[in-house]
């Protein structure tokens, strides 16, 4: 999965034909700035065509119309992806209590989770790349109060662990980006508070951004920093897709044309929602399966409040992926797959997610 992505990435023209109905729609949005200003970009040229690229594919097993279980995916994530660095400690935790119940504990049963340790590997070979031992790693983050702020924190400890803090690395807001970062007007280099030269931007934004803030984004593009997270890969993570629903909204989702989680519209809300919407929205927004997923009972424990026992629940595996590579050439330098996160929601709920409080992180028990 994250091999096709890439590929898709390097090939632009695609990606744009792609999005012809967006560009051409009258209604303004993010994808017609970005790949506007892309256009102007690949006139001119990257300076650096090394890049990482991060991605969680997501899963759900689910019942077709014949009651048989098939494997369906449910999303593609990248950029800001969350649960690297977190989903780990949820992995050690259940097989200590799994093996305090006296149950098998091994590996084979309960698969050890590795994703922050592929993600600042990846890293690492991306700063290698660069070649300038003194250059460091920058994470950009739209808000100091994230929790993504927190992930990435737990990732540069894993990093400093596996380079013997051999490697630098800095945070800064896309706020204080403006005012904190310039590229040298000789070689290019991405510069921190006129002192740092930057090896690898890391995009962990998780937000909205305004136009002013994608255009100093794509402004980075200019520089020779490697990018986590290259614009290209944005494009080829949106989604493009028509189907009619209103007369069967149990069978749909209605989701946002972007990469992010936001937008999501279920049943009535759906119908209600297209309905409304002028024949112009219509592109900015596709429908997917709504998926029939497998219930087990599963017990559900949250900060603050009484644990809820045997409760049936719907589980959703990601896959974790890295990897670093060239842009002009697609040749590939690093690539790992050795991560995984589990979540699950009670079956009663239509959306999930851990950040929004309607899924807790759980862990495969292989039978």
């Amino acid at each position: 999965m994250l091999l096709l992505y890439f590929r898709i990435s390097n090939d632009y023209a695609f990606l744009k034909d792609a999005h012809r109905e967006v560009m051409n729609n009258e209604r303004k949005s993010i994808i017609q700035s970005l790949i506007k200003r892309l256009d102007n970009l690949y006139n001119n040229g990257f300076q650096q065509p090394v890049a990482m690229f991060c991605q969680r594919a997501d899963y759900m097993a689910s019942e077709d119309d014949n009651a048989q279980i098939v494997l369906k995916q449910v999303e593609v994530n990248t950029g800001a992806v969350g649960s690297f660095a977190t989903s780990p400690r949820f992995s050690q935790l259940h097989r200590r209590m799994v093996a305090n119940a006296g149950l098998d504990a091994s590996e084979a049963v309960t698969p050890v989770d590795q994703s922050d340790k592929m993600y600042a590997e990846t890293l690492y070979h991306s700063w290698q790349q660069f070649g300038n031992d003194e250059a460091v790693i920058l994470f950009v983050h739209g808000s100091l109060y994230s929790h993504l702020m927190l992930e990435s924190r737990q990732i540069v400890h894993k990093l400093e662990e596996i380079t013997s803090r051999k490697v630098k690395s800095r945070f800064i807001t896309l706020k204080e980006a403006f005012n904190r970062l310039n590229i040298d007007s000789v070689d290019k280099s991405l510069i921190l508070d006129d002192k740092y030269v930057v090896a690898v931007l890391v995009d962990r934004i998780g937000r909205e951004i305004s136009d002013a803030e994608l255009a100093l984004c794509v402004e980075f593009e200019r520089s020779t920093a490697i990018k986590s997270r290259p614009m290209p890969f944005f494009v080829s993570h949106t989604k493009r897709m028509q189907q009619k629903a209103i007369e069967n909204p149990q069978d749909y989702v209605l989701k946002a044309n972007d990469c992010g989680p936001t937008g999501m519209y279920f049943n009535e809300k759906m119908v209600n929602e297209l309905q409304s919407m002028a024949p112009a929205e219509r592109d900015f927004y596709y429908l997917t399966e709504k998926l029939r997923p497998t219930t087990v009972k599963n017990h559900f424990v949250r900060p603050n409040a009484e644990p809820t026992l045997n409760v049936n629940a719907n589980p959703e595996l990601g896959i974790f992926g890295c990897l670093v590579g060239n842009m002009n050439t697609g040749q590939v330098s690093f690539f790992s797959r050795i991560g995984h996160m589990m979540k699950s929601k009670m079956d009663n709920v239509d959306e999930g997610g851990v950040w929004r409080g309607n899924s807790v992180y759980d862990s495969p028990y292989l039978v």
